[in-house]
């Protein structure tokens, strides 16, 4: 790399770097950790830390079988050093998403050119699901890092090919240094998510060997009759799923080297767990968290087919505008000349093994297929960074009408959010909503500067707009929104009144930021006669319950125990949470009668 190249790359990292923290770190511990699995992954390391304990996940003082151990080192490194909070608790996934952007970048430079590295890595940075991925405490920003760190290095070693026409398989192998550096990235990403860290990019690795190889040996003619094309699509199917050529391509992987390093690096920690739990956090793990979530849908988390096709064009908003023409302009590179577009083959089968993979499972989630968004970013900063060189690649018209649907979005935001907004956040009046000016303003001067030629000033605007939106969605609006949150004023009014010597239960109603903000264990009572004997046990202690569930414990209260505080569900229309306990004054006076007596 000469000095000139040299430049540019740290110019684009620096460029990067600066866009994705904006979006990532601004405000990032200013909103409470939110329900469901924010506060259970950051208070799982909190016991453990306060238990010296490195190896076995709890939450509430049981056995969390959820995930694997990496999230928990980073949070339990994190916590060490700075102490536990909100900022702590996010700080590793928008650390390692800052790292993930870059390699993206790294991926398109080495595919295609820095240009298309560049527009990549910042419309991964504006996509709204990976943005939420990088701010946010859970194992997927720890994931999305390390499958990306495998596939840099697998694109590296797919760059460095000969370039020979020749598209014979046996002759396309990747050096065992590459391989290695390969797994030895999906050996970290086995222990931040467990099978699918190494199963799933292994599969795109394959499946690349399989398809790219067969992609010049089969053209359709576009005049072709519909037999013929059926015919030929029947031939190309067998060529592609045929046993010789799927093994031979799975071979190219070396898997007994696969099985080597993936085991050193990962099944240290899951022997030691399996040894410390007799095996039950395995098994409640591969057997609940893995096969189960692919045969049934559990905890209401299903969908049609087609989930994952809606899933990203909203995910990615507004860059998935261009994620079909993309599509399409990578096919028809890989077509034309298959040799030359084996970068857009690996692009396209690493985002196709996801969605088709995940799209057959029957628990289905929008963040199951971040790991492919960098390719997707990629494809999309493709045909960007060509447009800007060629302007006639696309037809203005339509780059036109992308730009005016951005720009309508920004006035939907702003029209309709007023209305729902007090729906879900009673009182509230989405002040907020004016956010929608900043995609509705760009996507004015966007259009203006279409219109006098200037295309890089086009895509400047409209990705400034795509950042400052996010930024402030996030860093902003979300502060708004985190005002409606029950658990943590929940928990200060009880600090308020009794201090650190409070104990909380819950009724037939929990929610996991409880625990969080508690900082002690949150039993949960069976009946009307344990919550008597709790509440009767220390004048300190207190009841979470919802309001439909008042009558089945409302004639067991001690006398003086009565409702002391009442929120509306956070992000509910219906159902308030109830603090049950004693007033300060009825906490003074028992206090006082006990010292008396």
């Amino acid at each position: 790399m000469d000095d000139a190249v040299r430049r540019q790359v740290t110019i684009h990292w620096l460029l990067v770097l600066a866009a994705a923290s904006l979006v990532f770190l601004t405000n990032l511990g200013g909103p409470g950790l939110w329900d469901e699995d924010e506060p259970k992954n950051a208070t799982c390391a909190q016991e453990m830390l306060a238990r010296g304990d490195w190896v076995v996940p709890t939450f509430n003082e049981h056995l969390r079988t959820d995930k694997p151990i990496l999230i928990y080192w980073l949070l339990l490194s994190v916590y060490s050093l700075f102490g536990v909070s909100e900022l702590t608790a996010r700080l590793p996934s928008a650390l390692l998403s800052l790292g993930t952007v870059l390699m993206t970048y790294e991926i398109g430079r080495v595919l295609y050119r820095p240009q298309v590295g560049l527009w990549g890595a910042l419309v991964l940075s504006a996509s709204m699901m990976f943005a939420v991925a990088a701010r946010a405490c859970t194992p997927d920003g720890t994931l999305i890092f390390c499958t990306t760190l495998g596939m840099l290095c697998f694109a590296r070693g797919v760059a460095a090919l000969p370039e020979t026409p020749a598209l014979r398989l046996s002759t396309l192998r990747l050096s065992l240094p590459t391989i290695v550096a390969f797994y030895a990235a999906l050996g970290l990403a086995v222990l931040a998510k467990g099978p699918a860290g190494v199963v799933l990019p292994t599969a795109v690795a394959v499946t690349f060997w399989i398809v790219w190889p067969l992609s010049g040996t089969h053209t359709i003619e576009r005049t072709t009759t519909w037999s013929a094309w059926l015919r030929e699509q029947g031939r190309l199917a067998l060529a592609t799923l045929a046993p010789r050529g799927v093994i031979r391509a799975i071979w190219s992987m070396r898997p007994l080297t696969a099985f080597l390093v993936v085991g050193l690096i990962a099944l240290p920690w899951y022997a030691t767990v399996w040894q410390a739990t007799q095996g039950e956090w395995v098994r409640g793990f591969l057997g609940k968290h893995n096969v189960a979530r692919f045969t049934t849908p559990l905890e209401g988390h299903s969908g049609p087919i087609f989930y994952y096709v809606v899933s990203i064009f909203v995910s990615m908003l507004p860059w998935s505008l261009l994620l079909p023409l993309a599509l399409a302009r990578a096919s028809q590179t890989l077509r034309a000349n298959p040799f030359t577009g084996r970068s857009d083959a690996l692009l396209l089968t690493w985002a196709g093994t996801y969605v088709v993979f995940f799209s057959f499972a029957q628990t289905k989630l929008p963040s199951y297929v971040l790991p492919c968004y960098p390719a997707l970013g990629l494809l999309v900063g493709r045909i960007v960074a060509e447009w800007i060189d060629s302007p006639a690649l696309l037809p203005s018209r339509v780059v036109e009408r992308v730009l005016y649907i951005s720009a309508s979005g920004g006035l939907l935001f702003c029209a309709v959010l007023p209305f729902i907004a007090p729906i879900f956040l009673p009182g509230e009046t989405a002040w907020y909503s004016i956010a929608g000016l900043i995609p509705f303003t760009a996507g004015v001067l966007a259009i203006r500067s279409l219109h006098c030629g200037q295309t890089a000033r086009a895509a400047g605007c409209f990705l400034s707009g795509s950042l400052l939106f996010a930024t402030t969605l996030f860093g902003g609006v979300a502060l708004a929104v985190d005002r409606h949150q029950n658990s943590e004023p929940i928990l200060n009014l009880i600090r308020h009144q009794s201090g650190d010597q409070f104990q909380l239960a819950s009724f037939d109603f929990f929610r996991p930021s409880l625990v969080f903000y508690a900082r002690k264990q949150i039993p949960s009572l069976a009946d009307a006669k344990a919550v008597r004997d709790f509440l009767l046990a220390s004048p300190h202690h207190y009841l979470v319950t919802r309001d439909d569930q008042l009558e089945k414990v409302q004639g067991a209260l001690p006398p003086g125990v009565t409702v002391i505080d009442q929120r509306r569900m956070f992000l509910r229309r219906r159902h308030d949470v109830l603090l049950i306990g004693r007033n300060p004054e009825q906490i003074a006076a028992m206090e006082s009668a006990t010292a008396t007596r």
